[in-house]
């Protein structure tokens, strides 16, 4: 866009639709950690790297409509938890700006907090944006899910409504280790 970016565009209707909050679908060029951040923080359905398919795009606009539909009947976890997580996403966009990038890489803690924070707010998250999430180059980040799939705190799934797509779920394990984290850390700060 010419003289605004997705982002700020989003941040700009957020303000504007407080009472009744947009579902949006970014579309970007430039799918930088930062940027994948901003978009989960302002509540994006999804976040998809150019050249998309425009199966890749109807896939999103279904999955949009259907957390619209389902918004009220959906059974929500508490608050508090979906909260911290958010806050700890956006604490490494902090550190990234206040440090040295790269300085704290962590692929794998980076790519289980985002499987937490999606599972927390109802989302899937696919491989793809897994390795988006993570920092790390596709082949790393590959390395550290495959590394995570060994320690049986995540697992691959096709997409039920795309069999070309796979999603990545944490499992039973997954989430108990996250929960114990979670709660240990709440606990700390006094939450």
């Amino acid at each position: 866009m010419p003289q605004i970016d997705g982002i700020e565009l989003l941040q700009k209707l957020a303000a504007r639709r407080q009472t009744r909050p947009l579902s949006a679908i970014v579309i970007t060029g430039n799918a930088a950690l930062d940027r994948a951040v901003a978009a989960l923080r302002l509540n994006a359905v999804d976040f998809l790297q150019k050249p998309v398919s425009a199966e890749e795009v109807a896939k999103s606009i279904q999955h949009a409509l259907s957390m619209i539909e389902d918004g009220a009947a959906t059974t929500k976890p508490p608050a508090s938890r979906p909260d911290y997580l958010k806050a700890l996403v956006a604490s490494r966009a902090d550190r990234e700006a206040i440090f040295e990038a790269g300085l704290f890489s962590d692929p794998a803690w980076e790519m289980l907090l985002d499987l937490a924070f999606a599972e927390a707010t109802g989302r899937s998250i696919s491989v793809t944006s897994l390795c988006l999430a993570s920092g790390a180059s596709t082949t790393t980040a590959l390395r550290r899910i495959d590394d995570l799939q060994e320690a049986g705190l995540l697992e691959r799934v096709p997409d039920p409504a795309d069999r070309r797509r796979i999603l990545v779920t944490m499992t039973l394990k997954g989430r108990e280790k996250m929960e114990l984290f979670v709660q240990r850390q709440a606990k700390r700060l006094g939450s």
